[in-house]
């Protein structure tokens, strides 16, 4: 495993105090940016994905506007 070190602000550095432990050089330190930035590995491959499925789907036969007003509706309707 490789060793990184990283600069944080003393807002960040006590944020992640409060979260891991008192001691922010911990190995709960560790864990928690490591758990972060898998994390946000994960999103970005998903993100990725789904943008994929966007531009393999084709060109759509609706509007912008068509779209969007089915958007807020589809939202609306989950809301209720």
């Amino acid at each position: 495993m490789e060793k990184l070190s990283i600069d944080l602000s003393d807002d960040l550095a006590g944020f992640v105090s409060e979260v891991a432990g008192d001691d922010a050089r911990s190995e709960k330190a560790s864990d928690y940016v490591r758990s972060l930035i898998e994390e946000d590995r994960e999103r970005r491959a998903w993100l990725r994905a789904e943008v994929r499925k966007g531009l393999d789907s084709g060109d759509s036969e609706l509007t912008v506007d068509q779209i969007w007003k089915r958007a807020v509706e589809r939202a609306a309707s989950r809301a209720a």
